[in-house]
């Protein structure tokens, strides 16, 4: 092997030019194994590279509910649900919205919400478009998690039938 290298290099060129090349292939080599991992996001004109330290299974969830946004036939329109209680539906009729603690109320998917007895279900209608604050919210488990931090105005709401998935 070290004989084919002296070989290439003494009829190929300087010998100088291809040993840097060399090493910077060897560099290159090195970067792409012992790399960072990345997060690509392909666009109809370009793909965005972003380097992430470390990959996490929040991180895969908010991708998925990206891709369930992107790709699906309604887009985001009817993707946040939320459960009430009977008396926090009554408050809400009174007073025209539904009131958000300081450290938000969690949002459940669609495809993922079960309407109990006792208990009234609601589809936000159109919240990035009404500039309602949902912010990721990531747990103890680093499970990212939709949560609200705004008041709801309740014209903005659809009601679910009970069991209704």
């Amino acid at each position: 092997m070290p004989l084919c290298l002296i070989a290439t290099f003494n009829h190929l060129g300087d010998i100088w030019v291809m040993m840097s090349c060399a090493f910077g292939g060897l560099l290159l080599l090195y970067y792409g194994l012992a790399g960072k991992d990345t997060f690509t996001v392909y666009t109809p004109l370009k793909e965005y590279d972003f380097f992430i330290d470390s990959s996490y299974p929040g991180l895969l969830h908010f991708s998925t509910f990206l891709n369930e946004i992107i790709l699906s036939e309604n887009g985001y329109k009817h993707y946040f649900c939320l459960l009430l209680t009977d008396q926090e539906w009554n408050r809400a009729r009174d007073t025209g919205f539904i009131s958000v603690p300081k450290e938000g109320r969690p949002l459940q998917g669609i495809n993922t919400i079960v309407v109990e007895e006792g208990y009234v279900g609601f589809i936000l209608d159109s919240p990035f478009e009404n500039a309602l604050n949902i912010q990721f919210v990531s747990g103890e488990d680093r499970v990212m998690t939709p949560r609200i931090f705004t008041d709801i105005p309740i014209k903005m709401l659809k009601k679910m039938a009970q069991g209704q998935i």
